[in-house]
This record gives C-alpha cells, structure tokens and sequence, in this order.
C-alpha cells in the first residue's frame, strides 16, 4: 500500500505578508487626507492594526462597549 502525499506546510506554500509599521503610517497619513472623516479613518486603521482587528471586528465595535480614560 502506498502513503499518501505529505501535506505541504503553510511556509512552504506562501509567507505570511504583514505591514510594516512605515506602511502604517503611509495609509494614515493618505487617510487624514480623505474627506471629513480623515482622522476617524486613521484611528480605525491605527486601531486595528496594534489590536489585530478583522475589519468586521472592527466596523462592529461601538462606544458603548468602551472605556477611554
């Protein structure tokens, strides 16, 4: 009886990609820049980036559900 395939790992298939911190700062700087909700859009992307938020996480948080002091 023959063995089936090894399974390749995650690494081998493809590396994870994440961005920079420099790259953060790019799209916040871009974001500040867009509209009147500018500095919203750069505080949701800070935001999610140092928590580690999904953007559906992140669209669903409400005030309510926070403490900012």
């Amino acid at each position: 009886m023959t063995k089936p395939p090894q399974k390749m790992t995650n690494i081998k298939r493809r590396e994870r990609e994440f961005l920079t911190p420099h790259e953060i700062e790019l799209l916040m700087t871009a974001a500040k820049k867009q509209g009147r909700h500018g500095q919203r859009d750069a505080t949701m992307i800070l935001l999610a980036y140092r928590h580690g938020l999904r953007v559906s996480e992140l669209v669903s948080l409400r005030c309510v559900g926070s403490r900012l002091i």
